[in-house]
């Protein structure tokens, strides 16, 4: 009887031990997760605003390119003509690598992801 008292508390110790080291472990995979999320809502944040700013930079160069190529050509409307032809050049161009382009995008992503 002794012996049956000593193994029914050793294996309640035993699910007590387990049912903590699940709880411990799923706390701990919470905050991996956390951990995660949030350092690729950071990166993600990061990468848009240099997006806008680089973008907002593109955006007025471009127009004052066209305005200058305008005044070379003594038509501004020729000027922005000729800047849309260079936005054509750079769509065809992407076009033909978007292959590449994506499968750079995946990497870096990936490479991002698991290297936290």
């Amino acid at each position: 009887m002794k012996l049956l008292k000593s193994l029914n508390g050793a294996i309640d110790d035993g699910a007590d031990k387990t049912r903590e080291y699940a709880e411990k472990e799923y706390e701990h995979l919470k905050l991996r997760v956390f951990y995660h999320l949030a350092n690729i809502a950071v990166q993600s944040a990061n990468k848009l605003l240099l997006i806008l700013c680089v973008s907002l930079f593109c955006f007025f160069g471009l127009i004052a390119l066209a305005f200058y190529l305008g005044a070379l050509t003594g038509s501004i409307a020729l000027g922005f003509l000729l800047t849309s032809v260079v936005f054509i050049l750079l769509a065809v161009v992407a076009y033909l690598l978007r292959d590449k382009i994506e499968k750079y995008i995946v990497n870096s992503l990936s490479a991002n992801y698991f290297k936290l």
